[in-house]
Formats: C-alpha cells, sequence, structure tokens
C-alpha cells in the first residue's frame, strides 16, 4: 500500500529533511523493495509530490485537533 511508502516518507522527512527522502533509505525503513516502490510510484519525484500532499494536509489538520482547546502560545509551539 503507498500509505506505508507515505509515512515511511514522513518519518525520514522529519528525521532528516528532504535530502534524507532516499530510495534506499525508504526500502530500509519499510522492508519492501524498489519494485513495490515503482509499483506505487512512477519516480522518486512523483513520490515527493505525493508525500507533500499526504503530508500538507490529512496529517496537518489531525496534529491541529490534538490542540484543540490548548493555550495559543502552545498552539504555535506545537505547529
Amino acid at each position: 500500500p503507498s500509505d506505508v511508502w507515505l509515512h515511511a516518507g514522513q518519518d525520514l522527512l522529519r528525521d532528516g529533511g528532504v535530502v534524507a527522502v532516499k530510495l534506499q533509505a525508504l526500502t530500509d525503513r519499510t522492508g519492501l523493495t524498489t519494485g513495490s516502490f515503482y509499483h506505487h510510484f512512477r519516480s522518486t519525484a512523483a513520490f515527493l509530490d505525493e508525500l507533500a500532499g499526504f503530508f500538507g494536509t490529512d496529517q496537518v489538520q489531525a496534529h491541529l485537533a490534538t490542540l484543540a482547546g490548548a493555550d495559543p502560545r502552545d498552539r504555535l509551539r506545537g505547529l
């Protein structure tokens, strides 16, 4: 499933930034093959595009929901 790849990419992105999101690091993290990667994504650039959308919408909204009702300063720190 492509979500496995996206979650792994998200972890790598958090840990080391965009430069850390490499195919070898993704396969190491997921235990899946490069063939599986290319089954879901036509290229690493396509993966990064999808990762940006994945990270930028669902994940941010879910995180913001956990901050609801918190002190505004804590909410800003959480962002």
